[in-house]
């Protein structure tokens, strides 16, 4: 069995939203030293699964009904 992330992470990121993740992540483990139960009430979006089943399907967005030219 293995862990497979659901979702997809930008690679490339702006100067701004790397520093708004720097500090998301500082914060969070300041939580996370603070309180000992708080990473058991973290949810995650991955999943396990074994080598030979499926790769799990990734959402879609669903595009509105607009009219477009």
């Amino acid at each position: 069995m293995q862990r497979v992330a659901a979702k997809f992470v930008p690679r490339i990121l702006m100067a701004d939203q790397i520093q708004q993740r720097v500090s998301v992540c500082t914060e969070l483990r300041q939580l996370a030293s603070d309180d000992e139960t708080f990473l058991s009430r973290v949810i995650t979006s991955s999943q396990w699964k074994s080598p030979t089943s499926p790769r799990p399907k990734k959402a879609r967005r669903v595009k509105s009904n607009l009219k477009s030219m």
